[in-house]
Parts: structure tokens; C-alpha cells; sequence
């Protein structure tokens, strides 16, 4: 999915993180009371920081998210990296022979 269709949530200190994608339907998600216990962080691509970036910018901000969790939150960089997978500009960034790249 594209960064701007996701919602990343995450608890720091440990390897629970997970991409989903934003929730369009009316209210809230339907799991969304338990994803909170589990994941109390969270942000999503459609963030106004993140309005208005080019494809280049957008694929920076992903990795420097990625480099955020691990420095300040310390979630574990293979599962913040499992997630990220998700992401589709985290993926473009990638060697093809990085672990879960599928071209």
C-alpha cells in the first residue's frame, strides 16, 4: 500500500508495530480498542506533515520514520522492517535481495 493509504502503530520498547491500512468506514476501526492496549503510537501517512511531498520526499520520510523508531522509541528494527514491508516506498528503497523483497 501506498504511505499515504497507511497507518502505522507501534509500543515503544519492544517488537509490537504493524502496518494498517487508514480506516475509511464510519466511526472507528472495529478493533480498535484492542489495537490501542497493543499499540499505543501511532501515526499515519495522510499526516499533514506529510500533505503535499513529492515521491522522493515522501519515500525520505518514510526511512526517517523507520530510523525514529528504532533511535527514539526502541521497537525492534527486523519487526519495524516485517511491517514496513507493507509500505510500498519503503520497498522501492530496497535492494532487491534484502530479506521479504518481492519484485
Amino acid at each position: 500500500m501506498k504511505f499515504c493509504e497507511s497507518m502505522i502503530m507501534w509500543k515503544p520498547n519492544s517488537s509490537n508495530i504493524m502496518v494498517v491500512p487508514i480506516w475509511n468506514g464510519p466511526g472507528r476501526r472495529p478493533q480498535e480498542d484492542d489495537e490501542k492496549k497493543n499499540y499505543p503510537y501511532w501515526f499515519s501517512g495522510r499526516d499533514s506533515r506529510y500533505k503535499g511531498l513529492s515521491a522522493l520526499r515522501t519515500k525520505l520520510m518514510v526511512y526517517i520514520e523507520f530510523v525514529h523508531l528504532i533511535v527514539r522509541d526502541k521497537v525492534d528494527p527486523d519487526a519495524i522492517h516485517k511491517a514496513f514491508l507493507n509500505i510500498d516506498e519503503y520497498v522501492d528503497g530496497l535492494a532487491d535481495d534484502v530479506e521479504g523483497v518481492n519484485r
